[in-house]
């Protein structure tokens, strides 16, 4: 196609099947860094669970222990 925006409109299932053919060989922790490597901005999307292992927010201390007698959680019934 002309790369433009009508051309990729028009080749929209061929490039969805290069996309997935790409992805299913890959996690999406290696295929973001692929994507990083090639100077594409891109990071995997992560599950709630999965958020507190993450070394991103674990070194930037977006998790916090808080106590459960903590003043900040009032009272629980």
């Amino acid at each position: 196609e002309d790369g433009s925006v009508d051309g990729r409109r028009a080749a929209h299932d061929a490039i969805d099947g290069v996309i997935a053919a790409w992805t299913a060989t890959r996690t999406k922790d290696d295929a973001a860094a692929a994507l990083q490597g090639a100077g594409v901005a891109a990071g995997p999307v992560k599950r709630a669970r999965e958020l507190p292992t993450d070394p991103q927010y674990g070194a930037s201390g977006f998790f916090q222990q808080v106590r459960p007698d903590a003043p900040i959680l009032g009272d629980v019934a």
